[in-house]
């Protein structure tokens, strides 16, 4: 395993929410000299920085820049959400003596695979101290019924009710839920909160050359870490080029909001950037114009078990390289002129790529490609890992696929 792979697991094991995600880019980031900045604060920027700033513990935005005024910039977009159950604003919800966790779906997570599951909880709270980020590991889980009373559920398939059927059971008494929290920060009165449940399983390499990663979240933290794996080992080889890296929020619910793929997080960056260099309006208009977006995300992976799932052509494997994604109803954004320059930069650095596009009669889901690209105005494309039980509380990527991205957004950085 090499370092950036064992890095790699670090930052998932750390990262059970998003707002863990968050802090854990920050922290990376500043290990390789990235400078913290406030977006309620003053930039005072200097060529050849780097930068990044942080908006509502979820989003972040990380710069590196030149030593010339900016002509083009080089993005590189991911996002830290993934598919969960959140706790409601009342956690506890005493039922028979026994205390369960009230919830609700957040984004579109595969139900089933959260039953047996032993669950942690995670996220941030707001308190009489003010904000803290919490892990509470004292395990909860969700029974599913047992075959006896549902007999059919093999053959009929699991039905699951989302507001009845999703209560993990957390004690056989009644407790306050606040007092586990109290045991990972002090505080007197809890004033609000953003908690959600995760899997305790760690990841974990699978297959006997350890050729597979299962992990939750890998939708999309491995996209995220092979973004800032690219932003701490590029070298600057044009000196009036910027690199960006954006890591979303809200991605999984559409991305309208005050950290996601639609806001003006990303434009008001590029807009402080550009002002920092003096540049007038045409020069801001010339550098957004020449610019480039990779929307970094995961893809499907051909399933052995449901072949028929897939279109045959352009179905990408486990471990054969990372996926161009396309769609003609623009649902990834990649066209002609944005997948030639990323194949060129595969072609130069030997590096295998695959092509993805879904069967013509399913619909595909989405990325923060195409919010992106509408809004920034700028050739944008679509690429991801290929990756096995989307949206499960248990997912399935190549360990070779993912080092192979971190290669490619690398070189996409030094060869745009």
């Amino acid at each position: 395993m090499t370092n950036a792979q064992g890095e790699f697991l670090e930052f998932i094991e750390k990262s059970p929410s998003v707002f863990h995600a968050a802090r854990e880019v920050g922290n990376l980031l500043a290990e390789n000299d990235y400078e913290p900045i406030n977006e309620r604060e003053r930039w005072h920027l200097k060529p050849e920085g780097k930068y990044f700033t942080m908006r509502d513990h979820a989003a972040v935005v990380a710069f590196s820049l030149p030593k010339n005024p900016p002509k083009r910039a080089i993005i590189l977009a991911s996002h830290l959400d993934s598919p969960a159950l959140k706790l409601k604003p009342d956690f506890i919800s005493p039922s028979n003596d026994h205390s369960q966790l009230l919830t609700e779906v957040y984004g579109a997570p595969l139900l089933t695979s959260w039953l047996n599951c032993d669950l942690g909880i995670a996220g941030r709270i707001i308190t009489d101290q003010g904000f803290s980020l919490v892990n509470v590991d004292a395990a909860a889980i969700i029974p599913q019924l047992a075959i006896h009373l549902d007999r059919e559920v093999n053959e009929k398939g699991l039905v699951l009710n989302r507001q009845d059927h999703l209560k993990p059971l957390i004690a056989l008494d009644q407790i306050d839920l606040t007092e586990l929290l109290r045991n990972e920060v002090f505080f007197r009165e809890l004033i609000s909160s953003d908690l959600f449940l995760y899997p305790l399983q760690k990841p974990r390499l699978l297959g006997p050359k350890s050729e597979m990663l299962a992990s939750y979240r890998l939708d999309n933290l491995s996209s995220a870490y092979a973004s800032l794996y690219a932003m701490a080992h590029a070298k600057h080889t044009s000196d009036d080029t910027l690199y960006i890296s954006v890591f979303w929020d809200h991605e999984e619910i559409g991305s309208k909001t005050q950290g996601g793929a639609e806001s003006a997080f990303l434009l008001d960056a590029i807009k402080r950037i550009s002002a920092s260099y003096k540049l007038d309006n045409e020069g801001f208009f010339i550098l957004k114009n020449s610019s480039m977006c990779v929307s970094i995300d995961v893809t499907h992976a051909y399933h052995p078990n449901y072949p028929n799932k897939h279109d045959p052509h352009f179905t990408p494997l486990l471990g054969k390289g990372v996926a161009i994604k396309y769609s003609s109803q623009q649902k990834y954004t990649t066209s002609a002129v944005s997948a030639s320059k990323f194949i060129d930069v595969c072609k130069q650095e030997n590096i295998p790529f695959q092509k993805y596009v879904g069967r013509s009669d399913l619909p595909s889901g989405s990325t923060v490609g195409p919010p992106m690209s509408a809004g920034l105005g700028m050739h944008t494309i679509d690429i991801g890992l290929p990756l096995l039980s989307m949206h499960s509380s248990r997912e399935i990527i190549g360990m070779n696929d993912h080092w192979d991205l971190c290669k490619i957004l690398k070189a996409m950085l030094e060869r745009f």
